[in-house]
């Protein structure tokens, strides 16, 4: 007969507790600080960290100066000082990047991210609700500041990889969440008097002006117009390029009519002999204008076979970025464009112009607010000349009339 053992009270206690995955630890490999301190453990804090497979938590451990008169705190990839957080890693040494000591994102979902925004014009709001809407799937949903963090640490992304060439000094002056450079110039105010409804001008000055090259689409030379578009503008995107080109004797824009008078009355660019509107602005040019390709025949013989379009195929591109970059802080504006400006010259390079419109120009000449210089001189000698034949009508019905008078009392 079996005897069937009970097994004791003491026995559940002896069992092992369920597993529990425990969360991952970031922290600086730093060991000493820049005044030369020694570096202490400091405090650890729970963080969320954002990932192309979803949100997960981790634990962020910070490090302290031990030094009195010092006392800097050091995160992951950066250190706090009274005028900010500054990065103090290489974008190669790192694979998670924390934008404050709460919310970090890895490299890959910033990567992803930054190419849909140049290809898609993507809003941050936008990322936001496709991460809870997916990655998320509503249990673990993104914070109140994700916007505001995911900017951060894109830019800090950004300036690393760009700053990376110019060494150290540059790489650890990054300030994250205010500026992409401590060191950068901050930015000229804008052009103008400000509204009567406001008390300050706007933050946002009047656009870029670029150059192209009608050849291959790159763009050459970028100028921020803190004024409206002017002759000074123009000049000054030419003179930072033409040395370059010493063989270009050629220029095309759509106001060319403006902008030839005076570059010869000045004696500017003699190198350049050919200035010319392109094509579609030229249709709406009067037939007396000397800088149209449909009124000269030099100038149809000198850009025979050229894009004279290529301007507008990138204004067409670029202008979606202005939703976004407005809503940004001026030297974060000015990063941007430039950065974009340089991954739209790498596109070229590699044959791909997919994100360029083969369309961008309307079929039907629509009419502009603001007429060219050759319409305003034609307008105005058409009013002189109506003038003067109203004038010279009524003469000669006058001196008429006296005639038949005068025939009718003979």
């Amino acid at each position: 007969m079996a005897h069937v053992m009970k097994k004791p009270a003491s026995a559940n206690a002896m069992q092992k507790p369920p597993a529990v995955l425990e969360e991952k630890v970031y922290v600086t490999t730093l060991t000493k600080c820049t005044c030369g301190g020694k570096l202490c453990k400091g405090k650890d804090m729970p963080a969320m960290l954002y990932g192309t497979e979803g949100n997960m938590s981790v634990t962020h451990r910070s490090k302290r100066c031990c030094r009195k008169n010092c006392r800097t705190y050091f995160g992951y990839n950066y250190c706090t000082k009274p005028s900010g957080q500054f990065n103090t890693v290489r974008i190669d040494d790192v694979d998670v990047l924390f934008a404050n000591d709460k919310v970090a994102f890895t490299k890959k979902f910033l990567e992803y991210h930054d190419s849909l925004q140049f290809r898609g014009y993507l809003s941050t709001g936008a990322i936001g609700f496709a991460f809870d809407e997916v990655l998320a799937d509503g249990r673990n949903p993104t914070c109140k500041w994700f916007s505001k963090t995911y900017q951060d640490a894109r830019l800090l992304r950004l300036a690393m990889e760009e700053f990376a060439l110019m060494g150290d000094d540059y790489i650890f002056k990054i300030k994250i969440g205010s500026e992409v450079c401590a060191g950068a110039p901050s930015p000229k105010k804008r052009g103008g008097r400000p509204s009567t409804k406001r008390t300050k001008q706007k933050p946002y000055t009047n656009g870029w002006f670029m150059l192209s090259d009608p050849s291959d689409g790159r763009i050459l030379s970028v100028v921020q117009q803190f004024e409206p578009e002017n002759n000074a503008v123009v000049f000054e995107a030419i003179g930072k390029v033409i040395d370059t080109y010493p063989e270009c004797d050629g220029f095309i824009m759509d106001r060319c009519c403006k902008v030839a008078p005076e570059a010869k009355r000045r004696d500017l660019f003699p190198q350049i002999k050919y200035w010319a509107t392109d094509v579609w602005h030229g249709e709406k040019h009067s037939d007396a204008c000397k800088h149209t390709m449909r009124n000269v025949r030099a100038l149809k013989t000198r850009f025979k076979g050229v894009n004279t379009s290529v301007a507008e195929q990138i204004f067409s591109w670029f202008r979606g970025y202005a939703r976004t970059f407005n809503e940004m802080k001026d030297l974060r504006h000015m990063f941007l464009v430039v950065y974009y400006c340089k991954r739209h010259n790498m596109l070229i390079d590699n044959g791909d112009t997919k994100h360029l419109n083969k369309f961008s120009t309307h079929k039907k000449a629509k009419k502009v607010k603001k007429s060219y210089e050759c319409i305003k001189k034609r307008d105005h000698k058409n009013k002189n000349r109506s003038r003067v034949k109203k004038n010279s009508v009524q003469k000669r019905t006058m001196k008429a009339k006296k005639a038949m008078s005068m025939k009718g009392k003979k």
